[in-house]
């Protein structure tokens, strides 16, 4: 992950899933040396989230002998992943259409 501010948000909520927004800023900004409102960290998490997911959306579909949609989301099904991932195949489907 390029961003740092996204790559540590990821990085605290697989460490301490239960912290709330607020804490989670905190937590950043102490990590970062620099001011992180609640918003920011939740807005970095979404982002990541997101980004992680059209990651690893890519290299499934890398894994793949023949890159279908729909084997491609019968394997992130198979691997119990589709649910995180529903989004990011939505994205690449549109983008593989254009």
């Amino acid at each position: 992950m390029a961003n740092p501010l996204h790559h540590a948000a990821l990085l605290l909520r697989v460490e301490v899933p239960d912290l709330s927004s607020a804490e989670m800023a905190q937590r950043l900004s102490e990590e970062l040396g620099k001011p992180v409102s609640a918003e920011l960290a939740r807005k970095a998490l979404q982002r990541a989230h997101a980004k992680f997911a059209e990651l690893l959306v890519e290299e499934v579909a890398d894994s793949l002998e023949s890159c279908s949609s729909q084997e491609l989301q019968q394997e992130l099904r198979e691997l119990d992943l589709l649910k995180y991932c529903q989004s990011a195949v939505e994205k690449r489907q549109r983008n593989c259409e254009r």
